[in-house]
């Protein structure tokens, strides 16, 4: 088994602040986010309501897919971040049942091991060659006498009653 990453210190209101949005669902304007717990190693743990899922009729629990989307939702708004695999149920913060908790916490040199891998190049795309010494140019265009200035050789277009 690998072992765990070391993780950034980073500041309790921009992760509250960031967890807020993220676990706030369409449907409902307020935020599910219940608790948010700091840890030694400066990983944290988000405490959420149950609402956030919006489960089928029959459902209890929220499905294998809900939660890749969270983590997805996540990874998309904080790359930099270490998701960790256990998530589940949890009792809320006054004790009640109802809420789901999910761990987290931020790379500690701010790229994670996709990041440092170095992009493949791509192959430059194929061109038509150009004689040579002839400009590229998308239409005809002309130089004007008077002002030096390029213009299309192109007939002006007129409507229909014009002609």
């Amino acid at each position: 088994m690998k072992s765990l990453p070391l993780f950034r210190r980073r500041p309790y209101h921009e992760v509250r602040a960031l967890m807020t949005g993220l676990l706030t669902n369409k449907q409902d304007a307020r935020t599910t986010l219940s608790a948010l717990v700091e840890r030694e190693d400066h990983s944290f743990r988000a405490l959420f309501e149950a609402r956030y899922f919006v489960l089928n009729e029959g459902e209890t629990e929220p499905s294998k897919s809900q939660w890749n989307n969270l983590k997805k939702k996540f990874k998309r708004i904080a790359p930099f971040v270490f998701i960790f695999k256990e998530h589940g149920s949890a009792p809320c913060e006054d004790g009640t049942p109802g809420c789901y908790y999910i761990d987290f916490g931020y790379f500690a040199d701010d790229r994670p091991d996709k990041a440092n891998k170095p992009r493949k190049p791509r192959p430059p795309a194929e061109q038509p060659e150009r004689p040579a010494g002839k400009p590229k140019v998308l239409y005809p265009v002309e130089r004007d006498p008077e002002t030096g200035r390029y213009r299309p050789t192109q007939p002006k277009l007129r409507r229909r009653d014009e002609r």
